[in-house]
């Protein structure tokens, strides 16, 4: 953890001191689980935000031990944003303009992001914020088990497992946008090649814009006005010069067993929200396993 904060503090400490303000860093030697790459894009985006939008004063990172999580922070002595507005600072394409701000000032996107992020990784997001006295943006990521602590030790966020051949081409076909982008940061963090799409459809029609092959295939289960994600697995793998492997992730989780057939079933599933650490897990050893005969 102290790797990541130490490099994301070196990152903003300057750029705070070019806008005449007060940077100050507390660092945090315990581990954590997550995704280094994207937990790093959700702490960065609270940085910028409250580099960009407080005009004086200070700017703290640091973190809190909240039981079994680690709540890393970011506070600022900024404008502040109205409590009935802070709902609305995670909507795609909304910005406040708050007085005190300057023209061309808002806030609000890339928030959109970390909120589609912070689902994908089931970290809860923590929002705090005073009209006029400042607002902290806060992240909670469940703690790694480790063994004690030794010091001069340092620990940093792990790095997920499993290798994946860079421009690894996946179809995602799920009809819920915000799913589709989640997956399209998630494997584009991973060097993977995506291509989305919201039913068997308009997967057949992306595939013919694609400019590489397709070695994997995503699929949502229950899918809307439709054939099921299984079927449209099928459709797509019906047109391809041969078979890749495939899975299916589903929201239903009392039908799990249902939707998949058992041992035999070459599509296993997955349950949303899906964890990009068995996610990984899976996909390699489906790709590893699909790569002697393809």
């Amino acid at each position: 953890m102290e790797t990541l904060l130490n490099e994301l503090a070196a990152e903003s400490a300057s750029v705070a001191r070019a806008h005449g303000l007060d940077f100050r860093y507390v660092p945090c030697r315990l581990a954590v689980e997550s995704d280094r790459r994207l937990l790093g894009r959700i702490v960065r985006n609270f940085l910028s935000n409250a580099t960009r939008y407080t005009g004086h004063g200070r700017i703290l990172l640091g973190c809190l031990r909240r039981g079994p999580m680690l709540r890393i922070g970011v506070w600022d002595t900024g404008p502040g944003i109205p409590e009935d507005s802070l709902l609305a600072i995670f909507t795609e394409f909304r910005q406040l303009d708050i007085a005190g701000r300057g023209a061309g000032k808002g806030l609000g996107l890339g928030l959109a992001i970390v909120d589609r992020v912070s689902r994908m990784l089931e970290h809860p997001l923590w929002v705090r914020s005073r009209l006029g006295h400042g607002s902290c943006f806060a992240v909670d990521v469940p703690l790694a088990p480790h063994p004690p602590m030794l010091p001069g030790v340092r620990t940093a966020v792990p790095v997920l497992p499993g290798s994946l051949p860079p421009g690894t081409g996946v179809l995602v076909i799920d009809d819920e946008p915000a799913i589709c982008q989640g997956m399209e940061t998630l494997l584009g963090d991973w060097s993977c090649r995506v291509v989305t799409a919201a039913s068997a459809a308009e997967a057949l029609a992306r595939l013919q814009e694609s400019r590489g092959p397709i070695d994997l295939i995503i699929a949502d289960y229950h899918l809307q006005d439709g054939p099921t994600g299984r079927a449209a697995i099928e459709a797509v793998q019906a047109v391809l010069p041969a078979p890749v492997p495939a899975l299916i992730i589903t929201a239903d989780r009392a039908g799990a067993g249902v939707i998949s057939a058992g041992p035999g079933d070459p599509y296993p599933v997955l349950n949303k929200p899906v964890r990009p650490l068995q996610l990984r897990l899976l996909i390699t050893h489906l790709l590893a396993s699909a790569s002697p005969s393809r």
